[in-house]
């Protein structure tokens, strides 16, 4: 997250806790209303989609929460044991995936509702998951329409940071520039970058969800298929690496197999859908020239002939 949009979703937390606290003490009357900016500080998210998400699952563990210590007031006489129980009981139902990262709120909630004497008190709860549920609105609808926050830019970076990683490695193993051993490690860390730039990638799209700012979850998807194959070919360059290592000379030929694969994942820094046709052009180059070598190819070559059609099927 960039320093201009910390702060601009740090404002907005803060805008989201203070109305959430104003509107639960004034207009539904809450005593002391803590749930309401609670929920609302935790709602604002970096994502509108995941504002939503969490706040269903939030109100849904404050609401197990509640129930957790009602039923325990209900039918624990003893305060001290009822409060184990709950606190047991909570944390192992917190742990059901249906309330993601919020689950641990079950244990406080029932533990607050004890601790207070108000357990029992159908009322106060009622009005207690009243102000949670006010605080989730009102953290979500800040989020979507206060500068709804967008990562399009993340994904972009990532792309081009990998393919020009790739285009490198693929030109310095070309010219022998460096050792297998060395290539291997690059091959290994562009495999680590692609797999970073896909979370990016998906990062960026779920911020298009439900975003009245931006629809770009098209090039996002466009995107995933390009990291997809970038991330085979960073397989194979680490697989060719391996190979090299073992063999006391490349294969005639190998060599000037790679420079056509560079150009390939070069043109893919760009917008996939405006690089398709330099893609397919060095992929054509890359396999005319695999068409000259004598058969059957030996695994260097094969994995060069696999690199292709990952790039253009």
């Amino acid at each position: 997250m960039s320093e201009r949009q910390f702060w601009i979703q740090s404002v907005k937390t803060a805008l989201a806790a203070v109305l959430a606290w104003f509107v639960a003490a004034w207009l539904l009357k809450v005593p002391h209303p803590f749930l309401a900016p609670y929920a609302a500080f935790y709602v604002v998210s970096d994502t509108v989609y995941r504002s939503f998400a969490n706040g269903v699952q939030q109100l849904g563990a404050l609401l197990a929460g509640v129930v957790l210590a009602f039923v325990a007031g209900e039918l624990i006489p003893w305060p001290l044991l009822a409060l184990g129980v709950v606190v047991l009981a909570g944390l192992a139902l917190g742990r059901w995936r249906v309330f993601g990262e919020n689950g641990e709120w079950v244990a406080v909630t029932a533990l607050l509702m004890l601790a207070y004497g108000m357990a029992t008190e159908e009322q106060y709860l009622a009005l207690r998951v009243a102000e949670s549920g006010l605080g989730v609105l009102i953290g979500a609808a800040v989020n979507l329409f206060l500068l709804p926050p967008a990562h399009l830019r993340d994904a972009r970076r990532a792309l081009h940071a990998l393919s020009e990683g790739l285009a490198e490695l693929a030109r310095d193993m070309a010219g022998g520039d460096g050792e297998a051993r060395d290539w291997a490690r690059r091959a290994d860390e562009l495999c680590d970058q692609a797999h970073a730039a896909q979370r990016a990638n998906r990062r960026d799209a779920e911020s298009t969800r439900w975003n009245p700012r931006h629809n770009g979850r098209d090039e996002a998807h466009r995107r995933a298929d390009t990291l997809r194959a970038l991330c085979r070919v960073a397989e194979e360059l680490r697989h060719q690496s391996d190979t090299l290592r073992d063999l006391s000379t490349p294969p005639a030929g190998y060599r000037e197999l790679l420079p056509p694969l560079a150009e390939a994942v070069r043109a893919l820094s760009a917008d996939p859908g405006d690089a398709e046709g330099e893609v397919r052009a060095a992929t054509d180059r890359l396999r005319a020239l695999l068409a000259e070598r004598p058969e059957p190819h030996g695994p260097l070559l094969a994995s060069m002939a696999h690199t292709a059609d990952v790039l253009t099927p």
